[in-house]
């Protein structure tokens, strides 16, 4: 799999979050549950296709690496399944426990990876009645996951002969559907919530420019909002300028609030949020090689 086609699926895991937080408010628009479905069928057959590429191209297998990423695959999946049922019985603690990306298990170190699929895993099991689209099954497999990965030796394993790429043809037009998917569902959740719930519409939509961005780029993407006075309620901030002071670029947030910079030179430096009528809003930021950073940066009148 390319880069670009790595970034893209890598990407498609935001959507995939974004689904999960907001499960109960999509449930209440029409169709879009079938656009979900070609979304989720679409990215299965891209996983698919990118896990047989890596065996067949890389030649070597690292089964400590393998064994982490089935650990993190079993853990995330439920845990994100069971964070909705834990969201609908507003047990916000539970729910924070339970919402991860892979990432949370595949960036961490061997010790600490367990450490934090056992905390998961506990989670669901504790709270079962809570989170009831979980069974005692699933438990079990994450119980397996954990020890399969805990009896994997660190060191990488010498694994098959190096064999040409297969499945190439199955990622472009899987894309394709992928990527018209995910438009509907955003032109369907812009037309029902974008008066009610526009914070919502933001992120889904900040979701879709770090798709549309394709290859990780160094840079940042800002979803600015202003606290509107009214009950607490955040809404997408137009014409606030984002600089970095620095280097002395420059971007505007547009009308759902989005405002990014990329081919940053990697570094630290200042940022600076101003707009009309809006208390300036400055601190310091890291910019990593090859990282897109997201944010969510308040503004107060």
């Amino acid at each position: 799999m390319k880069n670009q086609q790595r970034a893209k699926k890598d990407s498609y895991d935001r959507i995939e979050a974004f689904d999960v937080k907001y499960a109960v408010e999509l449930t209440l628009i029409p169709v879009y549950t079938l656009e979900q479905k070609k979304f989720d069928d679409a990215f299965n057959e891209i996983t698919k296709a990118g896990d047989k590429q890596a065996i067949e191209t890389k030649g070597l297998k690292n089964d400590s690496d393998a064994a982490k990423n089935a650990m993190a695959n079993v853990c995330i999946k439920y845990a994100l399944r069971g964070s909705v049922m834990a969201r609908m019985a507003n047990n916000q603690e539970l729910a924070t426990q339970l919402i991860h990306h892979k990432t949370y298990i595949l960036a961490a170190n061997k010790q600490m990876a367990m450490e934090r699929a056992i905390d998961i895993r506990n989670a669901l099991n504790d709270n079962l009645t809570i989170c009831n689209n979980v069974t005692a099954a699933d438990i079990a497999e994450i119980d397996a996951a954990i020890a399969a990965f805990k009896l994997i030796e660190p060191q990488p394993i010498i694994a098959r002969q190096v064999k040409k790429a297969m499945g190439t043809d199955v990622l472009p037009p899987q894309f394709a559907v992928a990527d018209e998917a995910i438009e509907n569902m955003y032109h369907l959740v812009y037309s029902y919530y974008n008066e009610s719930k526009p914070q919502m519409v933001g992120e889904m939509k900040l979701a879709m420019q770090i798709i549309n961005t394709g290859i990780r780029h160094t840079g940042i993407l800002a979803f600015v909002t202003v606290n509107n006075g009214i009950e607490s309620l955040q809404t997408p901030a137009q014409g606030v300028v984002m600089k970095i002071v620095e280097l002395n670029l420059i971007a505007t947030s547009d009308i759902n609030g989005l405002a990014g910079l990329s081919g940053i030179k990697p570094g630290t430096y200042h940022m600076e949020f101003t707009g009309q009528g809006l208390v300036t809003k400055t601190f310091i930021q890291a910019f990593n090689r090859g990282h897109m950073i997201e944010m969510e940066v308040e503004m107060e009148k």
